[in-house]
């Protein structure tokens, strides 16, 4: 007995050792308090801040699933203030505001007084009206990637990102406005212009050949939705935000297509397309004549929901109407307000009747507010609807008022539109909205095949 008491005693002693060598070890490892290992990484957050005189460039992407990002350029001073301007909007002047480098559940950027970035969580944005980009201007630091310092918006850490690089400008206050304004510049080609097409690619060529996706790009949210019907018929969709600067773009999450990942596109004036070269192939976004495939939503018109598609002036704008559209019904304004007694008219909007009348007829109604009349003014016209492939073919057959026969000069470029002899090609678009209101009815566009620049956006009654 006297032996396996003394067993015990032994192994007793070795456990207290034990536990004694690994007390000593955590003193080892931690000599400082967390207090004090808190305060180092703060500081040390706040001194790569402030290092770089010349300011960082700050690439940030508020959600990535549903929106494009902005270009920041900020310069963080000791004295914890920062300078700051980006490419969200056209107000470009460097702001001065305040930051701090705080302890949250890490160590946190905080940009305490308003200055640009806080636009990106400003819920009055237009069109976005209640939620904006769902930004922040708290960030959390997630560490220094070869120079550049990565920050996540703790609410959406798989979609959203701020990520910092050293400028290395010559000076920060000239060179950060003139890259901010190419930025806002390249925003402006990608989009469709009073002459050209409407529609908009996204091609891939590789050793496989070439994919012709429709890019679907939502100027307003700077997003993205390539959709490319296979051979079977089905259609895969891809989804990406787009960052702009005064190269081009780059895109997040990184297009992933066949093997090879695009996350750059540059900008090439000769063609006014943007390339992503990536081991012998290459990504392409442009305009075309037509769009990569037809879709059958033109089947729809004419039943229930999509009878009556309507486009007035007093809903707002959206960015599916065309400049090009935007120019004819300038035009056709201007010629209406020439003519005896109607210097004072102006386009109030149009209605296409998608239900055949006895006779087979469809109709466009374009509406004048007159001053001397309560009542908005209408021209009508009748058409003859066949579809065909896809598309929507309408054949001009009359007139059935005397407005109608009054401006039919002025306004036959607008019968001209939806009497395309290419045909019209309609795309659904979800539920209507605009940079001023939002409305639960179904939208959708229609694109002249003819003239390919003029496409108009609007809503459908009943």
């Amino acid at each position: 007995m006297k032996s396996m008491y003394r067993k015990y005693f032994a192994i007793s002693l070795l456990i207290l050792c034990f536990f004694s060598c690994n007390n000593d070890d955590n003193q080892v490892l931690f000599e400082d308090s967390p207090a004090e290992r808190i305060a180092q990484g703060n500081s040390e957050v706040l001194s790569l801040l402030t290092s770089e005189a010349q300011g960082y460039r700050g690439v940030y992407f508020t959600k990535n699933d549903e929106f494009g990002g902005f270009t920041f350029y900020l310069k963080f001073n000791t004295n914890g203030t920062v300078d700051m301007t980006s490419d969200f909007d056209l107000e470009t002047a460097i702001e001065s505001s305040s930051f701090e480098v705080r302890l949250g559940t890490t160590t946190e950027l905080v940009f305490t007084t308003r200055n640009h970035i806080q636009k990106v969580s400003d819920p009055s944005t237009d069109g976005l009206i209640g939620t904006g980009f769902k930004g922040t201007s708290v960030f959390q630091y997630y560490g220094n990637e070869n120079g550049n310092l990565v920050f996540r918006d703790v609410r959406n850490k798989n979609s959203s990102f701020l990520e910092l690089s050293p400028t290395g400008f010559a000076s920060f206050e000239a060179e950060s406005i003139m890259e901010a304004e190419a930025s806002l510049a390249q925003r402006q080609n990608i989009l469709p212009t009073i002459d050209s097409s409407v529609f908009q690619l996204l091609t891939v060529q590789n050793s496989t050949g070439t994919s012709n996706f429709d890019f679907n790009y939502d100027a307003l949210r700077l997003y993205a939705n390539p959709q490319i019907t296979l051979s079977d018929g089905n259609v895969v969709e891809y989804n990406f935000g787009l960052n702009f600067n005064e190269t081009g773009f780059v895109v997040s999450p990184a297009f992933e297509y066949e093997g090879e990942v695009y996350e750059e596109f540059l900008y090439d004036e000769n063609s006014s397309s943007y390339v992503s070269s990536v081991n012998g192939t290459t990504a392409t976004v442009y305009l075309s004549n037509t769009p990569s495939f037809f879709k059958d939503d033109v089947n729809g018109i004419g039943k229930v929901g999509r009878q009556i598609f309507i486009s007035f002036i007093e809903d707002g704008v959206n960015p599916l109407t065309s400049p090009g559209f935007n120019n004819l019904i300038e035009t056709m304004e201007f010629n209406v307000t020439q003519t005896d007694g109607r210097s004072d008219w102006v386009y109030s909007g149009l209605a296409y009747f998608a239900v055949p009348d006895p006779s087979g007829d469809v109709r466009v109604d374009v509406f004048f507010s007159n001053p001397s009349n309560p009542n908005l003014e209408r021209a009508i016209y009748l058409l003859k609807p066949v579809t065909e492939d896809n598309k929507l073919f309408l054949t001009f057959e009359g007139v059935t008022n005397q407005l109608g026969f009054e401006l039919f000069q002025q306004l036959s470029p607008f019968v001209q539109f939806w009497a395309s002899v290419e045909g019209m090609y309609y795309t659904d678009e979800g539920t209507f909205s605009s940079d001023i209101v939002s409305y639960p009815n179904s939208s959708g566009t229609f694109t002249s095949l003819s003239q390919s620049n003029l496409r108009t956006y609007g809503l459908w009654l009943n």
